[in-house]
């Protein structure tokens, strides 16, 4: 069974798809009783979690028709459920809007978002050093990794094999032009030839058939007169 026409590839219809699947998702996550990650808030309704969630999914919805926007409430929506205490839910939907980000939005974006998730990873670990006093603190930096970095690595991947197809369909395209450039400007040539051969064999029949002597007719002399003895 095919998929409707609206949820082909590169459509609208398949990204809103996608945001209500990571929705409803993240409320199967909400109903488990991922959040909080973080206790900082402990009197903290769990309810709230659930609008970065939402935001977090409109961005993925976004993510064609505005990279950049999608890549900012996606990253608002991040932030702010940290600052409540962090949510496994929200924090897997930011994965996706990462790498969205990286593969629809612009080359600038996802170099920027390489060096930014970068950039993290190693505060992460210098900061979770630093807070528990032992080495394995780096795990804060690790989780950065995981949430951040192989996303976009992955993103980039993927648009880099993009693009690497699109140039080699360009060139066979080009190349096809070409071919069929040559088969054309070969036909011409060829009708050409075979034009002149056929004047040439068409002249050299006019050529000979004028140099051919024709018989005089008995009834005329040399002077175009009837001769008398002869037609009377």
């Amino acid at each position: 069974m095919r998929a409707p026409t609206w949820l082909g590839p590169g459509t609208a219809g398949r990204d809103l798809m996608l945001a209500a699947a990571s929705l409803a998702g993240g409320a199967v996550m909400y109903a488990l009783g991922t959040q909080p990650q973080l206790p900082w808030h402990p009197g903290l309704p769990e309810p709230l979690f659930l609008l970065p969630l939402a935001a977090a999914c409109v961005a993925v919805g976004l993510r064609r028709v505005a990279s950049r926007g999608s890549l900012a409430l996606g990253t608002v929506a991040a932030v702010v459920d940290l600052a409540m205490g962090g949510s496994v839910a929200t924090v897997l939907v930011y994965t996706q809007v990462l790498y969205d980000a990286c593969v629809f939005g612009s080359a600038r974006t996802w170099r920027w978002l390489l060096r930014v998730m970068v950039g993290l990873s190693v505060l992460g670990a210098a900061a979770g050093v630093l807070l528990t006093g032992d080495w394995r603190g780096v795990g804060f930096g690790v989780l950065v990794v995981l949430a951040g970095v192989l996303p976009v690595l992955t993103g980039i991947s993927v648009r880099q094999y993009r693009d690497q197809a699109a140039a080699e369909r360009a060139r066979a395209e080009q190349t096809a032009r070409l071919v069929e450039l040559d088969r054309r400007q070969a036909v011409s040539a060829e009708r050409a030839r075979m034009a002149r051969e056929l004047h040439d064999v068409i002249a050299n029949h006019l050529s000979a058939w004028r140099s051919t002597p024709r018989p005089r007719s008995p009834c005329r002399g040399s002077t175009g007169r009837r001769s008398s003895r002869r037609c009377g």
